[in-house]
């Protein structure tokens, strides 16, 4: 049957907060493409939900974000995440014809700012070579992702006092708000307003999220002090990462471990058998999280 591959753009959606019926589809596709076994792909769906549940999404350009469909089924995206300029794509297998036409629709669509850049995996070497013949050329900006194999044992100690719970358990937007703000080096107090709280409710509240499986380690005071994220669709082979925080005070005891091993056993439990993240930090390599992929920024040769 002859290919049929139309373009469309993001039209029914706003942005951060608005999983509209387009949102869902392109997580689908997403969720879909690795459901069996494990791609290396620098947009797996739990980066896509997350990048519509944070307030820094800019949603002056959304609708710029591109999707290309073969009749009904969408078979490629073209997207950014927090900030316009860098784009990022996906392809289903047997659809690698579209990549000149979808480089040249990146240029032409996501360079408003002058700021374009695509990340490319190293592994394409077809598409450094279409890059290539745009003028495009190889930066420095390197983007890691590890995984970590389930077929593992994933036990861990808590010193006393500490204690598990997910955010099914204790949903505290306070708590939560206030062990990331401080897990990732941000200084001063921790005092949000409804507005900040309200963005803490959104980054928890996209569609399929199971909060079952997103882990804070709770210190004697009653505080989260570390924090682990998953994007995990049940039955599927891949879990992500996304994302995991350590108060600074309470680092160095092994609770960032008990989070992360505490979140993908329940991962494990319905079904993962690989987790991933995007990060080569020594921290997850500890763990036992070993090289999976790299990917480098490309952009124009002034």
């Amino acid at each position: 049957m002859k290919k049929e591959i139309k373009k469309y753009q993001l039209l029914d959606s706003k942005g951060y907060g608005d999983f509209s019926k387009t949102f869902l589809e392109i997580r689908d596709f997403l969720q879909n493409l690795e459901f069996n076994e494990l791609k290396k792909l620098d947009y797996p769906w739990g980066r896509w939900a997350w990048m519509f549940s944070l307030p820094y999404l800019d949603k002056t350009f959304i609708q710029k974000i591109s999707y290309y469909k073969d009749n009904h089924e969408i078979v490629a995206l073209l997207t950014y995440e927090s900030s316009f300029g860098d784009v990022y794509y996906v392809i289903k297998d047997g659809y690698e014809f579209l990549k000149a036409e979808m480089i040249q629709h990146a240029i032409d669509t996501f360079d408003d700012t002058n700021q374009f850049r695509i990340l490319i995996p190293d592994y394409d070497l077809e598409m450094k070579e279409i890059a290539k013949s745009f003028n495009l050329f190889e930066t420095d900006h390197t983007e890691y992702t590890y995984m970590l194999d389930l077929n593992r044992d994933l036990s861990y100690e808590l010193k006393e006092g500490f204690k598990v719970t997910s955010l099914a358990e204790e949903y505290n937007l306070k708590k939560y708000g206030q062990c990331l703000f401080q897990g990732f080096n941000h200084e001063g107090p921790y005092e949000p307003d409804e507005e900040e709280l309200n963005d803490r409710s959104i980054s928890l509240s996209a569609l399929g999220v199971n909060l079952n499986r997103n882990i804070a380690i709770v210190e004697p005071n009653g505080d989260f002090v570390s924090y682990c994220g998953t994007w995990y669709h049940e039955g599927s082979v891949g879990v992500l990462l996304e994302p995991v925080a350590t108060v600074p005070l309470f680092r160095k005891m092994g609770l960032g471990k008990a989070a992360i091993y505490e979140a993908l056993q329940r991962a494990k439990d319905k079904g993962a058998k690989i987790a991933v993240v995007g990060s080569n930090q020594e921290f997850y390599q500890k763990l036992g999280f070993t090289y999976y992929f790299s990917s480098h920024f490309w952009k124009k040769i002034k």
